[in-house]
């Protein structure tokens, strides 16, 4: 066993390291910090730097840098991370956990728990979609457990996560996407809506990523005059959505919207003349073929 003097310290540096090598994520990382202890267990505090980290499915490259504390196993591998702090864009995402190998499997698995305080959901969403702008803006506040197992397999069918979030002042931005909503009843017909942007409040939820698809439940949101609950599934791949749910009408939405931009209520109102508070609206969110490109319908008959 290879032992380091109890109060030494040795520095360590390297630059270029290319993530390419590890599937789905690329970017050229350098590092430095230092570190004492044992061979199996390594005391080590650093930062890295990233100018062009990115999930290679996407189409955006951002600058992260990190600020860590961890124990290292120098004879297997594992890491156990005390403290990681990560920040890129407008948002600071803290974690810990570990990167340790797993009964049963070869390789190892990363496990680690993240929160997030008044982020950017802007930042977090274009790392995970093609288009150079994200489909949604707003000040996100989120607890993740986040899981990443040795399967081989494409990084966002591969990454598992389970997280708990809140959205504020959450804004559609799909300036060029046509939305329609088909109609309400067999008289009614969709139009298209002149305002593209959405303002939500109160936008929070639950979701569970696994094989690349996002499943929501107990997802929320707030538009003058109404709350909706809906839940259902993304696929990050196709970007594909199916989500589906009840719109609660608590006041006319011909008087809500006076004012307001908001292109859901202003889509549903035409459909809506007989509203009246306490009434509940069957809806179904879907896209085909990409996020940009949502349908939104309407039914009167049973609940989704």
């Amino acid at each position: 066993m290879i032992r380091l003097k109890h109060k030494s310290l040795a520095l360590y540096t390297f630059r270029q390291a290319n993530l390419g090598a590890f599937r789905g994520i690329g970017g050229i990382l350098s590092s430095g910090g230092k570190f004492q202890g044992m061979l199996k267990h390594l005391g080590v505090e650093g930062s890295t730097d990233m100018l062009d980290f990115e999930v290679t499915s996407s189409a955006l490259k951002v600058r992260l840098s990190t600020q860590f504390r961890a124990f290292v196993n120098a004879t297997n591998g594992d890491v156990e991370l005390r403290e990681v702090s990560a920040h890129f864009g407008n948002t600071t995402i803290v974690s810990e956990g570990s990167i340790a190998a797993q009964p049963g499997q070869k390789g190892q698995t990363a496990s680690l728990p993240m929160v997030v305080r008044e982020g950017r959901i802007q930042d977090l969403l274009l790392l995970f979609v093609k288009s150079q702008r994200s489909p949604l803006t707003g000040v996100v506040s989120l607890r993740a457990k986040v899981a990443i197992p040795p399967e081989h397999r494409p990084f966002l069918q591969e990454v598992e996560l389970q997280a708990d979030f809140g959205i504020d002042s959450a804004r559609f931005t799909a300036s060029n996407t046509q939305q329609t909503v088909d109609k309400l009843s067999e008289r009614a017909e969709g139009e298209k809506s002149e305002d593209p942007e959405s303002v939500l409040s109160d936008l929070k939820g639950h979701v569970v990523l696994k094989d690349g698809i996002a499943s929501f439940s107990s997802l929320s949101f707030r538009v003058p005059g109404a709350v909706a609950q809906i839940h259902g599934t993304y696929y990050l791949v196709s970007e594909r959505i199916d989500l589906r749910g009840i719109l609660h009408i608590q006041a006319k939405l011909s008087d809500a919207t006076t004012g307001i931009k908001s292109f859901l209520i202003k889509a549903l109102n035409p459909f809506l003349k007989n509203d009246h508070p306490g009434a509940e609206v069957p809806m179904r969110i879907t896209g085909t073929g990409t996020y940009s490109h949502p349908v939104y319908r309407l039914s009167s008959g049973s609940k989704p």
